[in-house]
């Protein structure tokens, strides 16, 4: 489960894992993961990792997980002696993951000498999306997905007929999108101003996309977790439901979230899901959600690596939320 991304269902298993085995290192490290990449408290992930390292589990690997957290949650001195740590523990071939570059992005910050890029921290377990896969593939990417929904945004706003607008953006990553909308209609010289909101469930970005993208108010936290008067006029949700096995609970959510609309975008009928896409948003299902409209595009940020075919759907469906209108 944990090897295909899917750490809410191994969260269960690895407990009682835990709770029956008289040594449950393994399964202790990966809870800890499974709660840092869930969004879960980044104090219960550290005392996840500290267990595992009790327990007997790879001190380096332990250090950098924990590092990690410790410096997704701005806690940046603690997280350099974490890598430093980890530098000392053993041979780096144990993980492949070499501590150094960690080392030196946390010396920079600490210096004050970082960057935006400096704030990112790769994922020991995905070492590949790195500072430069970031800024050369993730942020153009999800730019490009907003300037596809532009037209679409226009037309709301424009039903909207009131400004400021209030937009969340729902599983913003790192932000680059919402940040499109927050810096085209940060005044009104296009009709409307609009107040940028970003929300993802995991921290990974955050400190990044508040430098980099400082127009957006960036939150981090679980949507179904946040206090029922908090609303928008619009939400938007791009390229997130298909890394669902079942999105129904997200858009309902977002649906009640909003005073007018939630906006979705999304891969269309993909034939071969990709690692990390778990749902093929077909017609069928676009229609069973009673769409005010929809329709079917391609984008130059989406091309699947094995179906003929790659195409994107965007649908709006009419908001729920009517308190605050």
């Amino acid at each position: 489960m944990v090897d295909q991304g899917r750490y809410l269902e191994a969260i269960p298993v690895l407990t009682e894992i835990v709770a029956t085995k008289p040594c449950p290192a393994v399964a202790l490290f990966w809870m800890g993961h499974c709660c840092y990449l869930t969004g879960g408290p980044g104090q219960e992930a550290l005392d996840y990792y500290a267990s595992a390292e009790r327990y007997g589990y790879c001190a380096r690997q332990v250090n950098l997980y924990r590092g990690i957290v410790l410096a997704e949650s701005e806690r940046y001195s603690e997280a350099l002696e974490a890598f430093r740590t980890a530098q000392r523990s053993g041979d780096e071939r144990e993980t492949k993951v070499p501590a150094k570059p960690y080392v030196e992005q946390l010396e920079r910050i600490l210096a004050g000498r970082a960057s935006p890029t400096d704030f990112y921290f790769p994922p020991p377990h995905l070492p590949h999306l790195n500072g430069t896969w970031l800024e050369e593939a993730s942020v153009p990417q999800s730019q490009q997905f907003m300037i596809d929904c532009l037209p679409a945004l226009r037309k709301l706003f424009g039903n909207i007929g009131k400004s400021p607008i209030r937009l969340l953006d729902v599983g913003t990553a790192t932000g680059a999108g919402a940040n499109v909308i927050a810096t085209l209609y940060a005044g009104s010289i296009l009709g409307y101003s609009v107040k940028v909101d970003a929300i993802d469930l995991i921290r990974r970005y955050r400190a990044y996309a508040r430098r980099a993208f400082p127009r957006v108010n960036y939150l981090c936290g679980d949507l179904f977790r946040l206090p029922e008067t908090d609303q928008w006029d619009i939400t938007v949700c791009s390229h997130t439901i298909e890394h669902l096995a079942d999105p129904t609970p997200l858009i309902e959510e977002c649906q009640r979230r909003a005073a007018y609309y939630a906006l979705f975008y999304a891969p269309f009928e993909e034939k071969q899901l990709i690692p990390g896409h778990w749902k093929s948003v077909d017609e069928e299902f676009v229609l069973g959600l009673n769409p005010l409209w929809w329709e079917i595009g391609e984008s130059p940020g989406w091309k699947h690596p094995h179906d003929e075919i790659s195409r994107t759907v965007l649908f709006v469906l009419r908001g729920k939320a009517r308190v605050n209108r």
